[in-house]
């Protein structure tokens, strides 16, 4: 029995990676909702939310509240107040949640034993993952890890890190030196492959997933008051990896992670797998085509 565990910090761009996994129809056995882009209890909130309005069949599970140091970093407001651009409140009045998440992650990690096979995705800070795979029973049975998270040479945190790495470096430490298979998709290229204003118009036209163009605007001018022209969904990146691995350019690399969540080139480092490149115009495409 294979299990799919997708393990997120809702926040926009993850809304947007669950609107592509209901779309894509990814068969998702376990959403986790840890803490990141804002504190646990919320983004558990807004994944309940998020798996009510997008029709979610996978469970839901509550994952750790802080890093493994205990620490709780600085959230701030990039993805709103309520870390669903504000309407959080209004989509709950709409469609308010008829499941909730369970009250621990250890309750799943006794389901994860009993499994022959585990696709994990996270795209947000690695501590639940890293907390789970102290099982090396579980840990084995870990076939692939996709990660959104760290950069290379482009940064967004202290410390020339990215920040789900810099959030529990500690945790991207013990993912990184466990030897699963993991493969990252890095501010180098996430930060490149955004969604124009003039895809944005297009897809409101369509007078379909209004809540979802309200997100995707407000993600656009965010980015614009740092510069970028085009709304940044980074973790939409792994889940179309996953349906369009041929899109994607990917390349093995030796890399050593410090816990600050500095992740760097090194001869003495772990063999990583890094995504470097994605066909241009894959993102806008499929929501093009998913806004009907």
């Amino acid at each position: 029995m294979k299990i799919t565990v997708f393990d997120c910090d809702p926040g926009i761009d993850d809304s947007f990676a669950l609107f592509l996994i209901s779309r894509l129809k990814i068969n998702v056995d376990y959403f986790i909702a840890t803490f990141g882009n804002d504190k646990q209890e919320i983004t558990s909130r807004n994944l309940e939310i998020m798996s009510e309005y997008l029709s979610l069949d996978g469970e839901l599970v509550n994952g750790c509240s802080c890093a493994l140091d205990g620490s709780i970093p600085e959230c701030g407001a990039f993805h709103g107040q309520d870390g669903l651009a504000d309407i959080a409140d209004e989509m709950m009045a709409k469609y308010p949640p008829r499941k909730r998440a369970v009250s621990d992650y250890k309750s799943l990690e006794e389901k994860l034993l009993e499994c022959d096979e585990i696709i994990y995705y996270a795209v947000g800070p690695l501590t639940t993952l890293a907390t789970i795979i102290e099982n090396s029973e579980i840990k084995n049975k870990i076939k692939n890890v996709f990660v959104m998270g760290g950069g290379l040479n482009r940064f967004n945190k202290d410390f020339n890190t990215e920040y789900n790495f810099f959030s529990d470096g500690n945790a991207v430490k013990k993912v990184f030196e466990s030897g699963i298979n993991i493969t990252i998709f890095p501010l180098d290229l996430t930060m490149i492959t955004g969604v124009k204003k003039d895809v944005i118009d297009e897809l409101e036209s369509r007078k379909t997933f209004s809540e979802m163009i309200t997100m995707l605007r407000y993600n656009y001018n965010k980015n614009l008051s740092f510069g970028n022209n085009f709304a940044v969904l980074h973790d939409t990146l792994p889940v179309l990896y996953s349906i369009y691995p041929n899109e994607f350019t990917v390349e093995e690399m030796l890399l050593s992670a410090d816990g600050y969540g500095h992740i760097e080139k090194s001869k003495n480092g772990h063999r990583i797998m890094v995504a470097t490149k994605m066909q241009d115009n894959l993102l806008n495409d499929c929501l093009k085509n998913f806004f009907i």
